[in-house]
């Protein structure tokens, strides 16, 4: 699988919504801190400045790093082909 390759902000919330159920999300200055189970991803990157909420397209290493870190990866596959 190629590490290149970029995801909307807003499909993997989408991603997240369907395969962790009760996910919820804190803001950083430059980063999401997401939280699931008790667990908390501390890296999600908001995207560049200036891009509207939900447009902003973060590189698919950290979404993947995402859902191996919260053990949902077969499922954001399914989701987000680039992961497949």
């Amino acid at each position: 699988m190629s590490t290149k390759g970029r995801v909307l902000l807003a499909a993997i919330f989408e991603m997240l919504d369907a395969c962790a159920p009760g996910w919820t999300r804190k803001d950083g200055p430059h980063h999401f801190r997401v939280i699931y189970q008790g667990r908390t991803y501390p890296g999600l990157p908001k995207g560049e400045h200036g891009r509207r909420p939900g447009r902003a397209e973060i590189q698919k290493k950290h979404v993947k790093d995402l859902a191996e870190f919260f053990g949902i990866l077969d499922c954001a596959r399914a989701h987000l082909e680039i992961l497949r």
